[in-house]
């Protein structure tokens, strides 16, 4: 929805509480291709939101409920502003699909397939590069259900190694990239496969196979998947 409205040197104003991997891909990826985001907290007054807007600002974007710090936007309030200033508010309604008909996805299931794929190839070093959700709000951290089916499925086999299990906590290409790097200069326990959480993530892994003089899928076999 935002690249159908917005080029490089538009701006977006955005609710700071979001899902971590839109997060991402607005402060970073279309960062990069010019387009340039505020955030707002979802609470904030009608004055600081309409602070926020600039002469180029082309849309506002918010969720109706947060993932996963479950806060409640106030739709009200920031369609008002936004109409106000000529442009949509653009809403994710994820959370809120519950009791509707929808598509979704089963991580856990789709995880323990992948897995299953690889382990079907012969590999048993998988190494997982993944990351939480610790939301400023909450009082707990939400895991990703992809990491609780990967401990399953590795520690069932006999074969989970806590020296190849990465968290990077904030899902973005830099980090994977680093934490990629740190692995594989465990020479004597190189994984043979990796299990990325998005495909963000696996081109800072495929970086660092690169890097290293490693090549894909003959050495080193990466799967993306969020």
């Amino acid at each position: 929805a935002i690249f159908n409205i917005c080029h490089a040197g538009d701006h977006v104003v955005c609710s700071t509480a979001i899902y971590g991997g839109t997060f991402n891909l607005f402060n970073v990826t279309m960062r990069k291709l010019g387009i340039e985001f505020t955030f707002v907290t979802p609470d904030c007054s009608e004055e600081e939101l309409n602070a926020a807007f600039r002469e180029n600002t082309k849309a506002v974007f918010g969720e109706t409920i947060a993932n996963p710090a479950l806060n409640v936007l106030d739709i009200e309030k920031f369609a008002k502003v936004a109409h106000a200033h000529g442009v949509p508010l653009i809403i994710d309604n994820t959370f809120g699909m519950q009791g509707f008909d929808y598509v979704g996805s089963d991580l856990e299931a789709a995880t323990m397939d992948v897995l299953k794929y690889l382990y079907g190839l012969g590999h048993r070093r998988i190494a997982r590069i993944g990351g939480k959700m610790v939301p400023p709000q909450a009082d707990k951290v939400f895991y990703d259900s992809r990491d609780v089916a990967y401990a399953a499925f590795m520690r069932e086999r006999g074969i989970y190694d806590e020296a190849l299990v990465c968290d990077c906590g904030d899902y973005t290409t830099r980090n994977a990239y680093k934490k990629m790097t740190e692995i594989l200069m465990q020479e004597e326990n190189r994984p043979t496969a990796v299990f990325v959480s998005n495909d963000s993530m696996a081109i800072g892994v495929y970086r660092a196979i690169a890097e290293q003089g490693l090549r894909i899928p003959e050495d080193i076999s990466v799967v993306g998947f969020n």
